[in-house]
């Protein structure tokens, strides 16, 4: 089920190159800095991707921290989107307004990714119903799911869950 996470973060990483292209197509930006906000999505799917892609192939507690990061600042960049795209015609915006060009809407699809981010990476979304699948992690405060958990401790009755090699490393130095 590890490899599930990790797909799951390589998924993503998918994910933002396709509205890289997507965006790249539609703000219709060349190689050459424009100057405008409109090399702020592209830029930022772009970095999205190979953040996303760098956890989902080495899942090390900087590259988790970041990806939790960049799911944050993607919502947000998708409501600033939505803000430029919408802000033209808030005077007169009515439904057949949301489909003329630019797409009014269309940057909440980085606001989606970011909620779905967020939702895995705290363990919200989980593989299975089972209640006592979510452990802590005693080193970084994590709640993780026993099932992608590098190792699961029981000590003194408790059940720990490590998320990472490096917290499996701290957990053995300070039980030592």
């Amino acid at each position: 089920m590890r490899q599930m996470a990790q797909g799951l973060a390589l998924f993503f990483g998918l994910s933002y190159i396709i509205l890289f292209v997507d965006v790249l197509l539609e703000h219709r930006v060349g190689l050459a800095p424009t100057g405008s906000a409109k090399l702020v999505p592209v830029v930022f799917s772009l970095f999205a991707a190979g953040t996303a892609v760098m956890a989902g192939l080495w899942p090390k507690r900087q590259t988790l921290n970041a990806f939790t990061l960049i799911m944050a600042l993607s919502i947000l960049v998708g409501l600033a989107g939505a803000y430029f795209h919408l802000r033209s015609s808030l005077a007169n915006l009515t439904v057949n307004t949301l489909y003329v060009f630019p797409p009014k809407l269309a940057p909440l699809a980085f606001s989606g990714i970011g909620i779905m981010g967020l939702l895995v990476t705290f363990g919200f979304l989980k593989p299975t119903l089972e209640k006592d699948t979510v452990v802590l992690d005693p080193i970084c405060g994590r709640r993780i799911s026993k099932v992608v958990a590098v190792a699961v401790v029981r000590t003194d009755g408790a059940v720990y869950g490590l998320c990472c090699p490096l917290c499996e490393q701290e957990f053995r130095k300070r039980a030592a």
